[in-house]
């Protein structure tokens, strides 16, 4: 063992330490503690010299700590010494703090004592415990963020049925005011009226069959594909609009080829209908009837591309890149929801659906949707 300090440089070297340090003999009375350490418990050196250490301690580890020193000087058990550990202790005034401490013996078992030093972790723990706080608060903003997305999803899905159900409805509405004006007619054909009847059941089913549509797409169950003849889907699409068809022009380009594509008829008319109404209102101001143009057209073997442009004033560049997102619109009576599930549909289907600007004003949105392959 190295020779001891000599007393001064001893003396400095226990002044000059930053943690507090304690040195006490084989009986546990204090024979030492540098300033540190008295500033640290709030004492006088002549406070504490002589004193058992037990005075730095709380309940219950105050009655405890000579049993520790004692079962080590017979067994060689240490509970601390060698060991270090985070434990309690007490100030002059009564008030508890946390500490790490750590133990080591010096000199030998017929002599010397423990060298204890004491770092306060008061701050660190009152860091980790704002820590913890601010964690437990951010896991609570979580689960309101998730609340938030669950009740934004239910409000999604309420806006997104209201939105499609509503085309259905409306032509319920026109066929039933129609109805009535025929039944106040004398001069009414009955057969006429039958005939608006069954337009009017038509739709209410078509309505049911919306809502089923919108449960799929949200639960995000497989589509469960049948051909649909693409060139009847455009070609019969004027009755499901919902608009005046005096004020609108339906101009038809289809392939030669009747291509069929796999999937839902009721989802595709839907989107269909979104785009064919969004390009009547985007190209309203102008002069009448407005005129849209469909088309369908081949891509080899393997795609259809479906294609629904205007003549109107194209998309504000201010929401160009956003154009697909929920809440986006353009139109200030529009909840921003029809392309959205445009694309949600088409997405169902295996497709892509993308938009671009019409040369000479308006704009396209364009279907590429996987075909049918034809039997050999």
């Amino acid at each position: 063992m190295s020779a001891p300090l000599p007393g001064d440089r001893f003396t400095a070297l226990m002044q000059a330490a930053i943690d507090a340090i304690v040195l006490i003999d084989r009986r546990g009375h204090i024979v030492d503690i540098n300033g540190a350490a008295l500033r640290l418990f709030g004492y006088v050196a002549e406070e504490l010299v002589g004193r058992n250490v037990a005075c730095l301690m709380p309940k219950p580890y105050r009655g405890e700590h000579d049993g520790y020193i004692a079962r080590y000087l017979a067994h060689g058990s240490p509970r601390i010494i060698g060991i270090g550990r985070e434990v309690v202790a007490q100030r002059h005034d009564g008030s508890t703090f946390p500490i790490d401490l750590a133990v080591g013996e010096i000199g030998d078992k017929g002599g010397g004592g423990f060298v204890g030093f004491i770092r306060d972790l008061t701050a660190r723990k009152a860091i980790e415990s704002q820590l913890a706080a601010r964690e437990r608060e951010l896991a609570q903003q979580r689960e309101r963020l998730a609340e938030a997305g669950q009740q934004g999803l239910l409000a999604e899905l309420a806006s997104g049925i209201s939105h499609e159900i509503n085309q259905p409805l409306a032509a319920i509405s026109t066929y039933a005011q129609a109805c009535r004006r025929l039944a106040g007619d004398p001069a009414a054909n009955a057969a006429l009226i039958v005939q608006t009847l069954e337009k009017i059941n038509d739709q209410a089913e078509r309505a049911g069959k919306v809502v089923q549509a919108m449960r799929r797409l949200v639960r995000r169950q497989n589509i469960e594909p049948t051909p649909v003849p693409i060139n009847a889907v455009l070609a019969n699409v004027t009755p499901l609009l919902g608009v005046d068809t005096e004020a609108l022009e339906l101009r038809c380009s289809l392939d030669p080829a009747d291509p069929h594509v796999p999937g839902d008829e009721i989802q595709l008319q839907q989107v269909l209908v979104n785009l064919i109404r969004n390009a009547f209102e985007a190209s309203r101001g102008q002069a009448e009837p407005i005129i849209v143009d469909l088309g369908s057209r081949c891509q080899g073997r393997d795609w259809v591309e479906v294609s629904v442009c205007d003549h109107g004033h194209g998309i504000p560049a201010e929401i160009a890149d956003q154009i697909f997102d929920p809440f986006i619109t353009g139109r200030s009576d529009g909840l921003g929801l029809g392309l959205s599930i445009s694309q949600s549909i088409v997405d169902a289907h295996g497709g892509e659906l993308h938009v671009h600007a019409r040369q000479g004003g308006g704009t396209c949105f364009t279907m590429l949707l996987p075909r049918v392959q034809e039997k050999a």
